[in-house]
């Protein structure tokens, strides 16, 4: 997967909790609350790591770079992993799907 977007980010940070907490993606979204999924920041932590390895983008950011109320719902580590992403303008060049 090249440049991800945010909803494949999502889905894949939150099969990484699914893979933490040993259970299925669809009990991580039945924990869901408004629209949000929470977890502690070792999940969140945990979860960037597989995401990294999952994407193979090397490392996106540790522990010691984030506030721990950054690393415990769906839509913070979202934003931070999103913020984190590297570009890859030029680099796709002629790819364009239009």
């Amino acid at each position: 997967m090249s440049q991800a977007n945010a909803m494949e980010i999502a889905d894949t940070l939150v099969e990484a909790i699914a893979e933490v907490r040993d259970c299925s993606v669809a009990e991580v979204r039945a924990t869901a609350q408004n629209g949000e999924i929470e977890f502690d920041s070792k999940e969140g932590e945990t979860a960037i790591t597989y995401l990294e390895d999952k994407l193979d983008i090397g490392e996106l950011a540790g522990a010691e770079d984030l506030r721990p109320e950054q690393m415990t719902t769906l839509s913070s580590l979202t934003i931070v992993v999103m913020s984190k992403m590297p570009t890859t303008t030029g680099r796709t060049e002629g790819s364009n799907d239009s």
